[in-house]
């Protein structure tokens, strides 16, 4: 029935009523099939929201009919493809996104159309990224050559963060397609070799990642990703290019050479490139124990000072240990030199069940983010009053005195029997033993024990707590005060 009346609604109706179509179980395979040719000329509406509902509705009862995909797709994708390349940016990325969760259900469907997601020199931003996902995910064999010469050009881009992505889409295709992979390094390279510090830092990730892919087989490039080791400074392609030195170092010249201004700088590196210069040091050195011994000694007293991270520190004191029981290090060899597993391709995926879901939620804010309808909603539930329905808190800034001394943020919120409280370290330092009191008053407002804190509040953490309350008329002091100033 709905199905017939859809055709003769408004096209705003046609949009709720194909959602409903979407989360309908055809009985058989020839109604799904009569479905899908009713729905079919909706893929024609004017309304773009028509268009992906019906896209949404068909792709659903696909699930349900006999025949192919592939013999559906020449009908239902044409539609969609007009949309990206005639819309406004706003509604093409929209039909992206659902032809990303397309693409994802049917890899290299869209191989044959994959000139249409061409970046064109006008595009937003936001437009282009979509579109190299979509580039990236449809790449095969037999159209590799003719994305590879679109994504080396994008590399010469004005647009930093387009660029990194192009960069890493030229990684994805090397770690799926091994027929293309020569080809890959060999345009990383001239990247490297390049002057845009951006796109090297980005290259020199990927290439990490490449040589583990294919052991053996790209060992000759490392001589010049070692040229470039001034030139970095985003922390990934630095702890990317560390790694490499330290898994790599026999085939490296004067690799202590190399690794000497990262121990001048340890202190003021990120943690990420602090864990990896204490793992390619203490490798250096098993590898080659005469030249590094001054190294190691420095790296594991620099990384054992009380003003590291403690997972920095406990990663050094761990390899100490190792390497001060057994003199012949073959416990740290074991624990360190082993043989690397293979990387796979690093592009986003979806569990089945994720991605059905998303799927049966196309056009909607679910489908475009690519987040399910679940984790929108963040809700605190106050125990106490469970049977009376859960309640979101409606927290409100409080005013304390010398706030810009004080060591923590506070939020607070009121109902007829409980106080509640929001509280946020704003230290480096945990905080502990908190208890709370509040003034004689003329309401004679009491808090009720006992209240319960959190036992330690770690640096940039936040704790909620609820504090009972009664106003006591047998305690009402004349001389008392109408505010209620409270101690925490």
């Amino acid at each position: 029935a709905i199905s017939n009346a859809i055709i003769s609604s408004s096209e705003w109706c046609q949009i709720i009523l194909l959602d409903a179509i979407a989360k309908y179980e055809p009985t058989d395979s020839d109604e799904a099939a009569t479905m899908i040719d009713r729905l079919t000329p909706l893929l024609k509406n004017a309304n773009p929201a028509v268009v992906i509902g019906a896209f949404k509705s068909i792709f659903v009862m696909m699930d349900y009919d006999e025949r192919l995909p592939q013999d559906i797709f020449p009908t239902i994708i044409p539609p969609l493809l007009t949309l990206v390349t005639t819309s406004e940016p706003e509604i093409q990325y929209v039909v992206l996104r659902t032809l990303t969760l397309f693409v994802h259900k049917y890899p290299h469907s869209l191989q044959n159309e994959i000139r249409l997601f061409f970046i064109k020199y006008n595009d937003p931003s936001y437009v282009k990224m979509q579109k190299l996902e979509i580039l990236t995910a449809n790449c095969t064999p037999r159209n590799g050559t003719a994305v590879l010469d679109e994504l080396t050009e994008y590399c010469n881009d004005v647009d930093v963060q387009f660029v990194k992505k192009a960069v890493k889409a030229i990684g994805e295709i090397s770690l799926k397609l091994e027929a293309f992979a020569r080809r890959c390094v060999e345009i990383l390279i001239n990247i490297v070799e390049g002057k845009a510090e951006y796109s090297v830092e980005q290259a020199i990730i990927v290439i990490c990642d490449i040589l583990r892919r294919y052991p053996g087989q790209f060992e000759s490039i490392i001589e010049k990703v070692c040229n470039n080791v001034e030139q970095l400074k985003d922390p990934q392609s630095r702890a990317s290019l560390i790694w490499i030195l330290g898994e790599y170092n026999q085939l490296i010249d004067k690799v202590d050479v190399i690794l000497d201004p990262f121990l001048d700088s340890f202190q003021d590196e990120q943690p990420v490139v602090q864990l990896q210069l204490i793992s390619t040091i203490v490798k250096v050195y098993l590898d080659n124990p005469e030249n590094t011994q001054d190294q190691l000694q420095y790296i594991l007293q620099e990384a054992t000072k009380e003003s590291v991270l403690p997972d920095v520190r406990n990663k050094a004191l761990i390899y100490w240990r190792m390497l001060s029981i057994d003199s012949n290090h073959q416990l740290a060899k074991e624990f360190i030199l082993f043989h690397k597993s293979q990387t796979e391709d690093s592009a986003t995926t979806f569990s089945p069940e994720i991605l059905d879901e998303l799927i049966c939620n196309m056009g909607m804010v679910s489908g475009v983010l690519h987040v399910l309808p679940s984790k929108f909603r963040n809700r605190t539930i106050n125990v106490e009053e469970e049977e009376e329905g859960d309640k979101i808190r409606q927290w409100k800034p409080v005013s304390i005195k010398d706030s810009g001394n004080s060591p923590i943020a506070i939020n607070s919120d009121w109902d007829s029997r409980h106080y509640y409280l929001q509280v946020t370290n704003k230290t480096d330092m945990a905080l502990t033993n908190f208890a709370i009191a509040v003034n004689v008053n003329k309401l004679g407002l009491e808090l009720i024990e006992p209240i319960t804190f959190p036992k330690e509040l770690p640096p940039a953490e936040t704790f909620e707590v609820s504090i009972g309350f009664l106003f006591n008329s047998g305690k009402v002091k004349p001389d008392g005060s109408f505010t209620l100033d409270f101690a925490l």
